[in-house]
């Protein structure tokens, strides 16, 4: 995969939704391509969970960016980086790079890599899972869900499974929520 490409069908994906607001989450490598698109300006929320702050040896390369440096291009407070410090994907000094960015790190002590998303792993933790949960829901409802949207009208998006199956073979998902139709 190369940045171009996924980034790419992100942001397309993003557009064909219609929605003016539009926040994107992602876990592992998609969190890693969560902080990289955020660069791009297209989404307005970004939740990253246990990212790869740095690109993996093995997958450096001409088409691959690394994240840090995307985001010291921008203004990185609209990302919320969910971080399990037991993980290895996540050393302590590239999660404190990434803050330094802007970003707002939420570090769950003890917790290894994929301790949210799927409760039959050995390392989810159910009352942090919990805990990250809120903090996400929260934080992409504090602005997605802001004055802004006092007097618009409010709906669920929820994209079609051709941009799911996309998003899930390349380890991200765009998370929509409340929106507002372009006029």
């Amino acid at each position: 995969l190369t940045d171009d490409r996924v980034l790419g069908d992100a942001s397309a994906a993003a557009d064909a939704t219609g929605a003016v607001t539009v926040g994107v989450l992602g876990f592992c490598m998609g969190g890693m391509y969560t902080l990289k698109v955020a660069a791009s300006g297209r989404f307005d929320r970004h939740c990253a969970f246990y990212p790869q702050i740095r690109v993996p040896e093995l997958w450096r390369g001409s088409g691959q960016g690394e994240p840090l440096e995307a985001l010291e291009a921008v203004d990185a407070s609209s990302v919320l980086a969910i971080i399990g410090c037991d993980d290895s994907y996540t050393p302590p000094d590239d999660v404190d790079g990434l803050e330094a960015t802007g970003v707002t790190v939420v570090r769950y002590p003890g917790a290894d890599h994929g301790f949210v998303h799927d409760p039959t792993r050995p390392a989810h933790r159910a009352e942090d899972a919990a805990d990250a949960w809120r903090r996400v829901v929260a934080w992409l409802e504090a602005f997605l869900m802001g004055e802004s949207f006092a007097d618009s009208e409010t709906r669920l998006f929820v994209v079609g499974p051709l941009y799911v199956m996309l998003a899930t073979v390349q380890g991200f998902l765009i998370y929509i929520d409340t929106v507002r139709e372009k006029n």
